[in-house]
């Protein structure tokens, strides 16, 4: 129970029963009332409405809440369903900066965010933990090459022109067209919260990818999908002949109990060579594992962060490309395209790397 006197505020419950032990005061409603010692009930739902609207028509503009509205039905995992282009990047957190992972996130969340998803073509962007607080991750999906590079760049300038400047530094960055995606077959819900295991390799010089090889990733799809709380994987591998070849692969789970076991799953198929030649790598580039801290998917619904006062983030709009970045002069750049494999087995200094 709460005593009301002078100017304070009346807590209305959402469900628009209110009930009142002790009050005076006027109300436009109710007109002049004093009952002490007894009570009086009042449906307030239309006032609740009427206020709630002149509330938020009374807010700031760069005060507001933005509401991203889904552009597509279900999530485009790339082929066969959907064209999908992804750029990775991993960043190192400098240890003199201040700065940990949860600090560098939030600045992408609130600066970067309301930018990247109002840019045409747009299909996702997560960030998640790594394992290690000193690096962190994030993952831009556009249907074209084109404007996911514009996304990889526009990335790059805002650490370059904001607070983030001197406080990260690229770790890995990869430019990736996707070849395959698995998953349910309509994603239209956020992965925030969940797991995501992420690697880059680089094949032996002068590998050739085999010619039944979407057949091979179609088969490890049928295994993944026997494990509780797969979400998603998604393949893509190199185009253009870059040389050698790098594969950047990626795996979603509800936990990382889900992850762990499609590992002891596979670790005896890749090591006795069931999947092939897929395993003819040279080296892993780089590996993350971590739960996913934000993810924005063009299919899902979201409240973006209010950006702070001053700020320009240019919410609320579908972006132009930044004429420095648009698709006629957009410079070559690495093309990693992504090929998923759950585990391979990779020759490394100080032993043996599955995954």
């Amino acid at each position: 129970m709460k005593l009301l006197i002078e100017d304070d505020e009346i807590i209305i419950k959402e469900n628009g029963t209110n009930v009142f032990l002790f009050a005076s005061g006027t109300s436009p409603e109710l007109g002049p009332h004093a009952d002490y010692g007894t009570s009086f009930t009042k449906d307030f739902i239309d006032e609740v409405e009427k206020v709630i609207e002149e509330e938020d028509t009374n807010i700031p503009t760069d005060q507001q809440p933005t509401i991203f509205e889904p552009t597509c039905d279900c999530q485009p995992l790339g082929p066969p369903d959907a064209e999908s282009f992804v750029v990775t990047r991993l960043w190192d957190i400098s240890p003199s900066s201040g700065f940990n992972d949860q600090d560098v996130i939030d600045e992408f969340n609130k600066g970067f965010a309301p930018i990247v998803t109002a840019l045409p073509g747009f299909q996702r962007y997560t960030a998640s933990y790594t394992g290690n607080a000193s690096t962190v991750f994030f993952m831009n999906a556009f249907d074209t090459q084109e404007l996911a590079h514009a996304a990889q760049e526009a990335a790059k300038d805002f650490v370059a022109n904001g607070v983030l400047k001197n406080v990260i530094t690229p770790n890995t960055f990869t430019e990736d067209e996707v070849i395959i995606g698995f998953g349910d077959e309509c994603i239209t819900e956020s992965s925030k919260g969940h797991y995501l295991s992420t690697r880059v390799f680089e094949h032996e010089e002068g590998y050739v990818r085999p010619d039944n090889e979407i057949e091979i990733f179609t088969d490890i799809a049928d295994i993944v999908r026997t494990v509780e709380g797969n979400i998603m994987y998604a393949v893509s591998t190199t185009s253009l002949g870059e040389s050698p070849q790098t594969d950047f692969r990626w795996d979603i789970y509800e936990t990382r109990e889900g992850s762990d076991k499609i590992s002891s799953i596979m670790t005896p198929l890749a090591a006795n060579g069931t999947f092939g030649d897929i395993n003819a790598l040279k080296k892993l580039v780089a590996v993350t594992e971590g739960e996913i801290a934000f993810d924005y998917l063009c299919a899902s619904p979201a409240n973006l962060p209010v950006a702070e006062s001053g700020e320009d983030v240019r919410v609320n709009e579908k972006l132009p490309l930044p004429e420095e970045v648009t698709t006629s002069n957009v410079a070559s750049s690495l093309n990693v395209h992504i090929i998923y494999s759950v585990l391979i087995c990779i020759t490394l200094v100080g032993g043996v790397y599955w995954r």
